[in-house]
């Protein structure tokens, strides 16, 4: 019975370790683009630790797209009452002081990765994007 048990307690220990490092809030969807506008490069993280990258990632004219990953559970350190909230927030951001607007990027991507609730890769730009975990 004992040998059970400790069975039992290791087994729980993997799953909660396991689940805990690939637990993520947020997505991430990085677009860089050169001076002119054109697409370079591009990373992108996805809600469940999957990573792709692919041309020239260390421009400084980038498009960040944030989106929420869904249900996330809050459980406060000192109590013990733990509660739910939804997160699809998508957030648009241009880093790098371009010449070019927010708007314009995203027009200048076909719109979809600005509004897809999960990185939308670009395979049309010159690179191969390669995925990683």
């Amino acid at each position: 019975m004992k040998a059970l048990r400790a069975c039992l307690v290791g087994l729980a220990l993997v799953v909660v370790s396991t689940n805990a490092s690939a637990a993520r809030y947020k997505a991430y969807n990085r677009i860089y683009f050169d001076a002119n506008g054109t697409p370079i490069g591009q990373t992108a993280t996805y809600c469940n630790g999957v990573h792709w990258k692919g041309g020239e990632t260390g421009g400084r004219i980038v498009l960040l797209i944030e989106t929420g990953c869904g249900f996330r559970e809050h459980c406060p350190i000192d109590g013990d009452t733990c509660g739910l909230s939804y997160d699809d927030s998508i957030s648009v951001t241009l880093g790098g002081n371009p010449a070019f607007t927010r708007t314009e990027a995203c027009q200048i991507v076909d719109e979809l990765p600005c509004i897809s609730a999960a990185p939308d890769i670009l395979f049309t730009y010159g690179w191969t994007p390669v995925q990683s975990r």
